[in-house]
């Protein structure tokens, strides 16, 4: 009947009206999404930051270590040409003395797990980016398909006449 068909028209707007609000919602709920992620990757690259600095400190303990070795690389040194021993013995201690620096500025387990946090959060913000437009593109649509519904064209205009001269 005329009267169903004007009522299936209004129901058609009401319900692309509706669609239209939850994809906005969706849409501001991926740039908050997105934001927060955001967020998160300035803390964590805060954060690595931070512990790069602690891993360049050198503690008291490492720079006794590295005192000692060479100290020993120094003793060793003064022997070397002497013998065969004492030429392996400088080798040795050269060895340690590099060792114990390497240790002492490397990076520490600290500064690891920051630096997969930031990779993680950069991953993070590249899934909620690809939301955000996704979200953008279905609000879009909903949008389009609103407008077309309401459109004051001939035909609906038409459709909309008919079905209220109907009744």
């Amino acid at each position: 009947s005329a009267y169903e068909k004007l009522q299936g028209i209004q129901d058609r707007i009401a319900n692309l009206q509706d669609k239209e609000k939850k994809k906005l919602n969706e849409l501001n709920k991926a740039i908050s999404n997105k934001s927060k992620a955001e967020d998160t990757l300035i803390k964590a690259q805060e954060e690595l930051a931070k512990q790069q600095e602690i891993s360049k400190q050198v503690t008291l303990e490492e720079e006794i270590a590295i005192e000692r070795a060479k100290e020993a690389l120094a003793k060793a040194e003064e022997q070397v040409g002497s013998s065969k021993l004492a030429d392996l013995e400088y080798e040795q201690a050269k060895k340690r003395l590099e060792q114990a620096i390497i240790s002492s500025t490397s990076s520490t387990r600290a500064e690891e797990n920051a630096l997969r946090d930031v990779e993680s959060a950069k991953d993070k913000v590249a899934q909620e980016t690809e939301r955000v437009k996704k979200a953008q593109e279905e609000y879009q649509k909903a949008q389009e398909d609103l407008a077309k519904a309401t459109e004051k064209n001939a035909k609906n205009l038409l459709e909309m006449a008919i079905a209220k001269k109907e009744l």
